[in-house]
């Protein structure tokens, strides 16, 4: 399961140093490095969501976590590897949704709707991942927020995820029916 972004977040008020926030578009965010790893947002976490990185990739003492040339290539230029001893969680790439920010501003328009998209999503070959902004009513997923078998995990929590599901469709069998 990844972060469900909630609008009433457990995980917000519990940091002592406030290395997770909510942001201004919503997102629940991380700022890796001023987490100290105390992990209290794991605990509050009601979806158990966020994982606490016990690998310190890179570090000279660890050679085999290094990464030589060329298979430093692999790494994403846009994220930053995160040390060791910090809670991590899933950010909704938030580095594309500032890309693609960032080329419509330097473009003097406005974001297209369903212009830019998680890697997840991006890379799902059933299309079951769609993300989007669910206050615009012309993003695809907004209309499939609105379908009848939407519903959010733990609803009854309320913490105002962002993640919506859609219920499995189910047909009823016509065996036996005249």
């Amino acid at each position: 399961m990844m972060c469900q972004h909630c609008g009433n977040a457990p995980c917000e008020p519990v940091c002592p140093v406030y290395a997770t926030y909510h942001s201004p578009d919503g997102l629940n965010v991380q700022v890796y490095n001023r987490c100290v790893g105390t992990r209290y947002c794991s605990n509050n976490c009601p979806y158990k969501v966020r994982y606490f990185n016990w690998f310190g990739y890179g570090e000279p003492a660890r050679p085999q976590y290094a990464f030589p040339e060329p298979l430093n290539w692999q790494l994403n230029p846009d994220v930053t590897v995160r040390g060791k001893g910090v809670m991590e969680k899933c950010s909704f790439c938030v580095q594309r949704i500032r890309e693609a920010e960032n080329r419509a501003t330097l473009e003097k328009r406005e974001l297209k709707p369903d212009e830019f998209t998680t890697a997840c999503a991006a890379s799902c070959p059933s299309r079951a991942i769609v993300f989007g902004d669910a206050a615009d009513e012309n993003w695809t997923v907004t209309q499939l927020a609105k379908d009848a078998r939407a519903y959010h995990v733990f609803e009854e929590l309320n913490t105002y995820t962002a993640v919506v599901y859609l219920k499995k469709v189910t047909h009823p069998t016509t065996a036996g029916r005249a």
